[in-house]
């Protein structure tokens, strides 16, 4: 239910826009307390908190994302940016964009 479009609850009855609102909030919490386990930690060492990290961002989305994690050479976290929106099933991946915005 956190990861619902804005369309999709506004379209389920009884779920007004303070409902809305608050489940927005509490979804962007949970994308930042997994973030704030990853930025600025070895990422080779806290393979569980990249995957928590990865699921929180990825999960029950309605089509496939391809993003990128971006690491310095101590393995730590520099960013992590969305690259490209799929289908509900494939995402096209152009390794010439991946290489340019690295």
């Amino acid at each position: 239910m956190l990861s619902a479009s804005v369309h999709q609850l506004s379209a389920t009855q009884g779920i007004g826009d303070a409902v809305i609102c608050e489940l927005k909030i509490v979804e962007a919490a949970a994308h930042r307390l997994a973030q704030s386990r990853v930025i600025q930690r070895p990422v080779v060492s806290g393979w569980d908190a990249l995957l928590d990290y990865c699921r929180s961002t990825t999960a029950h989305r309605e089509t496939e994302q391809f993003r990128i994690l971006y690491l310095d050479l101590k393995n730590v976290l520099i960013a992590d940016e969305l690259q490209a929106k799929g289908t509900i099933d494939h995402v096209p991946v152009y390794p010439r964009e991946v290489v340019k915005r690295a």
